[in-house]
């Protein structure tokens, strides 16, 4: 096996003798007069074995330094403008170039005439390349020297007049925003919630928690944008979500309970003492009496029948409350015939279960302050054992019970939910909870024989039974004749 010598080791281990500096090989001379040189003597420096035929190749001319007056391109050419004459000298003449710079030689190549093949293609190549490289940014530099003075790319500087106009414009900007209506306001936060009600049904509930307040400063924001954004990085992760209903229970699935109540109101779940909200009214009616000096829901719902308004509900103010709501019903003198023994039936037992002893009273009177007294079991549980309104139990009922979401039940409706409000074994309680609904929806149902949320909400605190009894003709006993001097006075 013939050993080639290495030709980029200095004194290669091919023949061991050493190459006198002026011998070079021929296979590597430039292919044109005008082109640049194959090879840089820093690429290829050091001895090697050679030949008889080998000849000393001078290493290319380094480019010369471009002169105030032009700049000249790494394979002569001259761009700008007129060149030094030296530097057309160099150009013109090689050999002056090469006697002027440090001579250093390629290594032979002889016994490998393959390989100086493939150099010598590759150096012309990278050669050429690199004289395109140094001309093109010749060119550039001259393209930006004529365009600025001394060549020197200078930053914009805002103008006076765009100074102002900026100014002018953000200042208009701000004011625009603090004009922003209140209403305005409100439609951004219900597009905010259409949005994420959106979000939630396309990637399920709690799957991106967004801040709609209508007071955010910003874009509704999400947990999924990236930090720096308003909102990203920073904001809380959401909640775990509710789930509502499951197939293991069908009974949850045909009976949904509400899971959005927190978007219409303030903590939908604790009992109100004296207002009686729900999704359509955050703060519970008009004429709700102050906290401080009112009625709860519960004696609310009592203060009807009591005519005069001192505490205390007499066997006639009973007869009386009645008949203000049965004459839809029945003409004079019949409706106050008929109301006598549905007053006896309600005044007899609670005469004696609001009663301040254990003894009932003989004028069969009923204390309102003693309301929460007469709470039994299996009812809607809107109220609570002291008399407070829940407003996430009345909307479950309507949730639950109202299948085909017409905003009330009607008298099919009424006995589902008496029945599925049932408890077990509470016989007593299940049999006054179906007199109580069955007389409400009597006495307030509409004329498609639908007992409204609006009604229903109004039977817990008496507002329904002044507007029957505006209704039915009895102008002196209204919302606004009847309760509002009570709402007044801290009693309603």
């Amino acid at each position: 096996m013939v050993r080639l010598p290495n030709p980029f080791r200095r004194g290669s281990r091919g023949s061991g003798t050493t190459t006198p500096a002026s011998s070079v090989a021929h296979s590597v001379a430039p292919s044109e007069p005008g082109s640049p040189r194959t090879l840089s003597s820093h690429a290829l420096s050091g001895t090697g074995a050679g030949t008889a035929g080998d000849k000393d190749v001078p290493h290319p001319p380094a480019p010369p330094s471009p002169s105030p007056a032009g700049r000249v391109s790494g394979s002569g050419s001259t761009s700008g403008r007129a060149s030094h004459p030296q530097s057309r000298h160099r150009a013109d003449d090689p050999e002056a170039d090469t006697a002027h710079s440090s001579t250093q030689i390629l290594p032979p190549l002889a016994g490998s005439p393959g390989l100086g093949a493939a150099l010598q293609s590759a150096g012309v190549a990278a050669a050429g390349a690199a004289g395109a490289a140094r001309d093109a940014a010749a060119e550039a530099a001259d393209v930006v020297a004529s365009v600025l003075p001394g060549g020197v790319m200078k930053p914009g500087v805002p103008s006076a007049d765009q100074k102002h106009k900026h100014a002018e414009h953000h200042k208009a900007t701000m004011k625009a925003q603090q004009q922003m209506t209140e209403k305005d306001r409100e439609q951004r936060h219900l597009e905010d919630k259409a949005a994420a009600a959106a979000e939630a049904a396309l990637f399920g509930r709690g799957a991106i928690a967004r801040f709609t307040a209508p007071e955010q400063d910003g874009p509704a924001a999400s947990v999924l944008m990236p930090p720096g954004v308003s909102g990203g990085g920073l904001a809380a992760p959401p909640p775990p979500g509710v789930v509502g209903n499951i197939p293991a229970a069908p009974l949850t699935t045909a009976r949904p309970v509400p899971l959005d109540l927190p978007d219409y109101m303030d903590k939908p779940g604790e009992p109100h003492v004296v207002a009686t909200p729900d999704r359509f009214h955050p703060t519970g009616s008009a004429l709700t009496p102050p906290e401080s000096s009112g009625l709860t829901s519960l004696q609310q719902h009592f203060a009807f029948f009591d005519l005069n308004k001192d505490g205390i509900i007499t066997p006639w103010e009973c007869v009386n409350g009645f008949r203000y709501l049965l004459r839809r019903y029945l003409p004079e003198p019949l409706n106050t015939l008929a109301c006598i023994p549905v007053a006896a039936a309600v005044q007899l037992p609670l005469s004696w279960l609001t009663s301040d002893s254990w003894l009932p009273d003989p004028l069969l009177r009923v204390q309102v302050k003693n309301a929460h007294k007469v709470i039994h079991g299996s009812n809607s549980r809107a109220w609570d054992r002291s008399g407070r309104f829940t407003p996430a139990r009345f909307e479950a009922l309507l949730s639950k019970y109202d299948a085909d979401r017409k905003g009330g039940l009607n008298a099919w409706e009424v006995a589902q939910m008496v029945r599925g409000q049932a408890n077990l074994g509470d016989l007593l309680g299940t049999m006054a909870s179906a007199g109580e609904w069955a007389m409400t929806w009597a006495l307030l149902c509409d004329s498609s024989g639908v007992l409204r949320r609006e009604d229903m909400r109004g039977m817990y605190d008496g507002t329904a039974f002044y507007r029957a009894a505006a209704r039915n003709g009895y102008s002196h006993y209204t919302l606004e004749t009847g309760r509002a001097p009570a709402v007044a006075k801290g009693y309603a």
